[in-house]
């Protein structure tokens, strides 16, 4: 599906908004799939037009097509969360944002004020606030961002 939306824009930029040989095979593969296939509530609705007419795109296209978008990037945060290397690449963005060398002292606070200081650190490495800052305190321990 995204295939044939990347083959559309392309042909409209491209080759003046006529459907190409790419735009049609594209659409051969998309044409039968259902929302079964694709696990959305909306099919992206494709328009089968000739080699030579001009694309045709709806608004029930496009919408359809953002369902596939949110899948795709939501597929590939959880990917890169589970990745070996995920652990590492939070703990250096976080360590290029400190004002100060790490580690960030934190032997003298209590656990919430270290806790706090967690979520503060990992936001300053422009990430989202932990659900839990415990187990991220352990990760960035073990990492020499935090004592």
């Amino acid at each position: 599906v995204y295939r044939y939306f990347k083959e559309c824009r392309n042909s409209i930029i491209h080759n003046g908004g006529q459907t190409t040989q790419s735009v049609y095979d594209a659409y051969t593969v998309v044409n039968n799939f259902t929302n079964n296939d694709l696990d959305v509530k909306e099919v992206p609705q494709a328009i089968s037009t000739a080699i030579g007419d001009p694309i045709i795109l709806n608004l029930r296209g496009v919408v359809g097509f953002t369902q596939i978008i949110l899948k795709i990037v939501s597929t590939f945060d959880v990917e890169f969360i589970k990745c070996a290397g995920a652990d590492i690449y939070l703990c250096n963005r976080i360590k290029e944002s400190m004002t100060i060398t790490p580690p960030y002292p934190t032997c003298t606070l209590s656990k919430d004020k270290t806790y706090r200081e967690v979520s503060n650190l990992v936001q300053q490495g422009r990430f989202i606030r932990p659900s839990n800052p415990s187990i991220l305190y352990t990760i960035l321990k073990q990492n020499q961002v935090m004592k």
